[in-house]
């Protein structure tokens, strides 16, 4: 029975130094926080490209100068009630692209930022000590800035063009 006990305790501590990953490795929460990152910019070029490309202009939904009006009855005649319930607060996203693509670039902002760091205490613990530093710096801080604010620059680099 000792030598059953000793041989499980032996494969046991075994199984755990083996258990820590590879710090360059991605997980799958990180690689699902990237791409909403990804969609996060993909948004946000789109919003900016809206409002400083004049991107859209005749477009009824996307035009910023006509497409702010959708949100009330009659914008023209000085009716500014809502357009319908909700078109001026919490709905306002339904009423133009520039509202729909800010909410979600905030949204998927948002949800890249929980999974990235979701349970970081104990997502640590499966990295080597010495290895912490670069998974923080690259993995939870780098990485992420690069990948949302390059897609955004793509979008909003050529999108006008």
């Amino acid at each position: 029975m000792k030598k059953i006990l000793l041989i499980a305790f032996t494969l046991l501590a075994f199984a755990q130094t083996e258990a820590q990953k590879k710090w360059w490795v991605p997980t799958k929460r990180e690689l699902l926080s990237y791409g909403s990152l990804t969609v996060s910019g993909v948004a946000y070029g789109f919003n900016q490209a809206i409002e400083h490309h004049a991107y859209g202009i005749g477009q009824p939904y996307v035009d910023i100068t006509y497409s702010y009006k959708r949100k009330y009855k009659n914008y023209d005649e000085g009716n500014f009630d809502e357009a319908y319930f909700g078109s001026k607060t919490f709905l306002a996203f339904t009423t133009d692209a520039f509202h729909l693509s800010n909410t979600i670039n905030k949204a998927f902002l948002t949800t890249g930022i929980v999974l990235n760091t979701w349970d970081f205490k104990s997502e640590m613990k499966q990295y080597k000590k010495k290895d912490r530093w670069k998974v923080i710096a690259l993995k939870k801080i780098l990485i992420p800035l690069i990948v949302q604010h390059l897609s955004f620059e793509v979008m909003f680099n050529n999108l006008h063009k």
